[in-house]
């Protein structure tokens, strides 16, 4: 999972959602991770409510500024996925956490692996893959001029499967 505001930083979990480890991704998250202490096996609300003060306690928050957490599982499981989600809802609704916009994303595998080669977040990758898309619509989005009516007839095809 990571989190990110201007200071980015990835924390490792384990199946029952305690904290094995954190990475400052930038140097602002490696300032972040160096102010927290005891963060080790902590479970994910507790940590995540910690970064989250030393966060705003460094200024990293002032403003309009947006949290936004991303989340990969490096193997399918439905129990823990349902957990991870469960658990960054009480995030959201921490009290120093519900005053600041948040937004959460799924990532893939895949996409963790092209942040890490591109040497960001995987949620900065995956904001920036989101704009670029919609830029592609924008520049995309001149509408043809409409055919002249014809009058159509449309068959449909069904094909048997075979077992």
């Amino acid at each position: 999972m990571t989190i990110d505001v201007n200071p980015s930083i990835e924390l490792e979990l384990d199946d029952d959602l305690e904290v094995l480890k954190l990475t400052g991704l930038n140097e602002d998250g490696k300032i972040v991770i160096g102010q927290l202490k005891d963060w080790k096996g902590k479970d994910i609300k507790t940590v995540t409510n910690r970064i989250v003060e030393t966060t705003e306690q460094l200024g990293y928050l002032k403003g309009n500024k947006q949290i936004v957490v991303s989340t990969t599982l490096k193997e399918k499981n439905k129990e823990l996925d349902k957990n991870l989600k469960e658990e960054i809802k009480e995030i959201s609704k921490q009290d120093n956490v519900s005053e600041t916009r948040m937004k959460v994303i799924r990532a893939t595998k895949g996409d963790r692996k092209e942040a890490r080669e591109q040497g960001i977040s995987t949620g900065k990758y995956l904001e920036k893959k989101l704009n670029e898309d919609k830029e592609k619509v924008k520049v995309n989005k001149r509408e043809p001029a409409p055919a002249p009516y014809k009058k159509s007839r449309k068959t449909l095809l069904f094909r048997k499967r075979r077992a």
